[in-house]
């Protein structure tokens, strides 16, 4: 008597498939179709595995106790130093779609250790490992693996754009270059989406709700020329259109991963 085992795989309501895991007909393929196949199967292993190991991982999310909460709350910016050696800094440092969030006394030689350029610094606050580990915990969700970096999630970016009154990143000091200093510093790709984004979100939910979005006071919050505001409601009037008055979309997020 032959015994057929059947399919493990969990369903989306948590239970399990329990059909036979048999294959009807033989399966020879040439080496270009068994890439074809992989293609269509590798992807939907490797999402399964993703969220085995994030509902894992949840559990482990360590919680930001009320001295830390006023820690970080109280953290003020500082502007960028002038000599190699300065009092203790917490840094956010962009690197694609990730930030790292540490503590240091010397930024520039913790930048060139990186082998990242100084105007990845999104932003520099007073303090120490007190504030660095109160910032791991209330960015936690989001750290990758047990390192000190974190993906660049619409939360952290809105943090960094609070403490930085919107401009997201730190303004270079007197005595770079010249020409550095007077054309400012570029942020980085993955906040200026993840920054769009927030913005997109916002004047979505103000459209929805029947209001009219305020230009002046989206361009003070996100620190950009009125033009850019403008751009972002004809975005978000655009897609509210095309998906008609029964399906409303979303305003694109940006969810570098992991970063």
């Amino acid at each position: 008597m032959t015994t057929h085992h059947t399919c493990q795989a969990s369903l989306d309501e948590g239970t399990l498939c329990g059909k036979a895991a048999v294959i009807t007909k033989p399966v020879a393929l040439c080496y270009e179709h068994e890439i074809e196949v992989g293609l269509v199967i590798v992807p939907s292993l490797l999402k399964m595995l993703l969220h085995e190991a994030r509902t894992a991982s949840a559990g482990r999310t360590r919680v930001l106790t009320e001295a830390e909460a006023n820690l970080v709350d109280s953290a003020q910016t500082a502007q960028w130093p002038e000599g190699e050696r300065h009092s203790p800094l917490v840094y956010f440092l962009a690197n694609g779609g990730r930030v790292k969030i540490g503590q240091t006394n010397g930024i520039r030689a913790r930048v060139r250790a990186l082998s990242l350029r100084e105007d990845a610094v999104l932003l520099l606050l007073h303090g120490g490992l007190s504030l660095e580990r109160a910032l791991h915990a209330k960015f936690d969700t989001y750290r990758i693996d047990d390192s000190e970096w974190f993906e660049l999630s619409p939360e952290l970016v809105r943090f960094v754009g609070d403490k930085s009154h919107g401009q997201l990143f730190v303004q270079p000091a007197q005595h770079l270059a010249p020409a550095r200093a007077s054309a400012g510093t570029r942020v980085p790709r993955q906040v200026r989406e993840a920054q769009r984004a927030q913005a997109e979100q916002e004047i979505a939910d103000i459209v929805r709700a029947g209001g009219m979005p305020d230009v002046g006071q989206l361009s003070r919050k996100f620190n950009k020329r009125e033009t850019w505001v403008g751009d972002r409601i004809r975005s978000v009037r655009r897609r509210l259109e095309e998906a008609g008055p029964t399906d409303p979309p979303q305003a694109p997020t940006s969810a570098p991963h992991a970063t």
